[in-house]
């Protein structure tokens, strides 16, 4: 007989001898005397036997499957040569464990499909399912395995699963690991809040999916963040003067951005254009068809000319050609998001 050990990622396979000491012992003795897989099998420690059912017309090796314990899949598989030997093994086996169980069954030389010992169905959850599901789309030999072993009824799914709880705790653990995805929102909708009183103080709302949206749609503001924080600035400091620049911008105080920009240099470069978003649209211009007249459409949103532009916070999107601060328009805010999210 062959006893094959399911490890796993695969079946760990020796050839030998299996004979009977008693009434309560099954011994396996290998071929290979340097082999230390010598087995005394104790049938009060068994709890049941599955067989499969061999069709003449393909090549289904005989297996004899004795479970201890389905909870934890413990057991031993044994491939017989024929199916006789695996008969004459499965009715001792069966006889063995019905007089240990109090029951002994008739002795019967019709393979059947069904266990000795027969259990309810396994109860899952969709995410367990799915999980179970995701290992064999992923791994060719995981579902060989579980093909022979489960399809082939010589294990349950919950001993089949047992010896591979690792796995099925990795890909949990990676699932509850995995970055959730950015909401469709944009950034722009984040908008500040005034308190009302004579202060006229506004607050921004930074939440930690907030932060991580905006390193993602303007990686100079990441790079800043590492450069700056905590060598120069404090982080609560590094937003205060993001926000700041943010207001300024959003309400369009032209004066008041180059006058506080000249003052305060980390200020002044939220209120750059993205140096980095810039080599990226540079390197994207090059792989354009160079026969492509992009020139031509120029002017035709109109937003150089006065009264002219997409609405936005209540006013109209114009140009400012002359100004050197950052100037984003509605679209490329939506291209930029977009290309993000």
């Amino acid at each position: 007989a062959l006893l094959l050990l399911l490890g796993r990622r695969g079946v760990v396979a020796r050839q030998g001898v299996i004979s009977v000491e008693s009434e309560d012992k099954l011994i396996f003795t290998p071929n290979d005397p340097r082999s230390l897989m010598k087995l005394n099998v104790d049938f009060r420690s068994i709890k049941g036997h599955k067989f499969n059912k061999v069709d003449g017309s393909k090549p289904t090796p005989p297996l004899l499957n004795l479970s201890k314990d389905s909870d934890k899949g413990g057991g031993y598989i044994f491939e017989f040569d024929n199916v006789g030997n695996r008969d004459l093994c499965r009715d001792f086996v069966a006889r063995v464990l019905g007089k240990h169980q109090g029951t002994v069954p008739a002795r019967t030389n019709v393979p059947s499909e069904k266990s000795a010992v027969s259990t309810g169905p396994e109860q899952l959850s969709s995410a367990e399912m799915e999980r179970r599901m995701k290992l064999l789309r992923e791994d060719s030999e995981l579902q060989k395995l579980h093909k022979k072993f489960v399809l082939g009824n010589i294990l349950q799914e919950s001993e089949f699963w047992a010896t591979r709880k690792n796995l099925l705790d990795d890909e949990t653990n990676k699932a509850s690991k995995q970055k959730p995805g950015f909401k469709s929102a944009m950034l722009a909708d984040v908008r500040p809040s005034a308190d009302g009183q004579q202060t006229n103080k506004v607050t921004f709302s930074l939440t930690t999916e907030i932060i991580h949206q905006i390193f993602a749609e303007k990686p100079a503001v990441h790079r800043a963040f590492l450069d700056y924080v905590p060598k120069k600035l404090s982080e609560k400091d590094f937003w205060t003067k993001y926000c700041r620049a943010e207001y300024l911008l959003r309400t369009k105080n032209t004066l008041a951005a180059k006058a506080e920009a000249a003052d305060d240099e980390e200020l002044a470069m939220f209120l750059k254009n993205d140096d980095i978003l810039a080599k990226e649209a540079k390197l994207k211009i090059k792989r354009v068809d160079p026969t492509l007249d992009m020139e031509a459409d120029a002017g035709d949103d109109y937003i150089h000319l006065p009264d002219h532009g997409i609405l936005r916070d209540g006013s109209r999107e114009t140009a400012d050609i002359d100004s050197e601060l950052a100037r984003r328009t509605l679209s490329q805010d939506l291209n930029r998001h977009a290309a993000v999210v």
